[in-house]
């Protein structure tokens, strides 16, 4: 029981704390909560969401400066409660991960995500601007992670983006758009820019030529959601609400488990593609600055 209790505390600290931080670097495009902020507002139709969560969303998004942002985020209706509420989860922001907050699997995880796929499609096809994509995108989430050693949040490894390569290949494709916006602070242009180094490489071994963009919050989200194939590289809702809206068929990610305790547990399902290998845990890595220790460990 008492093990159980301090998981329950590391893992509701490091949602704290991984909140906290992205709302302190949002404005400089380091970290956006586009994904969180989608997340909790198509699970807020259900009826199930405190007014506080709800009011914290409505006041960030009333500071938003983006023109093309605030349109998109004007035709949020936070009043609309036209779902029947069927499906509870501990934490309205974390509804796109397949784990509770006690590490548990939600069962009806699947169902709930294939329920709410296409009235997310509806509202994204009413309101993202069109975007014309004409290759496979990967999207690579590197900022607050994986530095604050989310349980959630991990640097995918070699052998797993060589599956995804194959995967491209197969359908005929020999070039991506890697997607990641980590440019504002240097210390994580350095350690961000490695491992992105890293993954380009590997893709680049497969023959795949790889250009590299980083634009504004919904241009980089309508380029996922209009790419005829997106790649999550790693964990991140926002890859997630882009590509949970796609076919299924059309979607690829990593393995979306939790580290717990020095021991991964493995995401098992999904409609989409997804990774059977879990990726390097961070109780394997000492310090993520070593870049040189992080991407030899990233090749095992």
């Amino acid at each position: 029981m008492r093990v159980i209790y301090q998981r329950l505390i590391i893992y509701t600290l490091a949602i704290l704390t991984i909140t906290t931080i992205v709302w302190q670097m949002t404005k400089t495009r380091l970290v956006s909560p586009h994904g969180n902020i989608l997340a909790t507002y198509f699970y807020c139709k259900q009826g199930l969401c405190k007014r506080h969560i709800k009011n914290s969303w409505i006041k960030f998004i009333s500071e938003v400066k983006d023109p093309e942002l605030q349109k998109f985020y004007a035709a949020l209706d936070w009043e609309d409660h036209n779902l029947p509420a069927k499906y509870k989860f501990d934490e309205p922001t974390a509804v796109w991960t397949p784990f509770d907050k006690k590490g548990a699997e939600v069962p009806y995880f699947l169902e709930y995500w294939q329920t709410m796929r296409p009235i997310i499609k509806a509202f994204y096809k009413q309101n993202l601007p069109i975007q014309q994509v004409n290759v496979p995108v990967v999207h690579f989430r590197c900022a607050d992670a994986p530095f604050i050693r989310h349980p959630c949040y991990h640097l995918t490894k070699a052998s797993t983006v060589d599956w995804m390569a194959e995967k491209i290949i197969e359908r005929g494709y020999d070039e991506v758009i890697l997607l990641s916006c980590n440019k504002h602070q240097s210390k994580l242009i350095n350690n961000c820019g490695a491992f992105a180094d890293f993954y380009t490489q590997v893709f680049s071994e497969h023959g795949i030529k790889v250009t590299r963009k980083c634009g504004k919050v919904l241009q980089d989200f309508a380029t996922m959601y209009y790419a005829p194939i997106l790649i999550s590289l790693n964990s991140s809702s926002y890859s997630f609400m882009a590509g949970i809206a796609k076919d299924p068929h059309n979607y690829i990610t990593s393995n979306m488990g939790v580290e717990s305790g020095g021991i991964y547990k493995k995401q098992v399902q999904a409609d989409w593609l997804f990774a059977s290998e879990q990726p390097l845990m961070h109780c394997e890595v000492n310090d993520y600055s070593n870049t040189t220790e992080v991407t030899t460990k990233l090749k095992s």
